[in-house]
């Protein structure tokens, strides 16, 4: 079990994988959406809006399979944001 400690969401899609020709697009677009604190979702959801304190996406892939994510917590979580 585990003990959330404050409220948190991850939604994950199926992405391609590594060696699809679609991965370098995606990993793109993942990355000016949630990877820094230029990324879109920073600026809108933790410094526009402060509707919250840490928030992201990535990309994890295979060779033939992948899966992207978005992840966003009240609280800044530093287990999440390493990726």
């Amino acid at each position: 079990t585990c003990d959330v400690k404050s409220p948190s969401m991850v939604l994950a899609f199926a992405a391609p994988g590594f060696l699809d020709a679609d991965t370098v697009g995606l990993e793109l677009l993942i990355g000016a959406l949630g990877q820094g604190d230029l990324s879109r979702l920073y600026q809108s959801l933790l410094l526009e809006k402060g509707a919250v304190a840490d928030v992201g996406a990535g990309v994890c892939n295979t060779l033939e399979h992948g899966m992207a994510y978005i992840h966003a917590s009240t609280e800044k979580s530093d287990r999440l944001s390493e990726g």
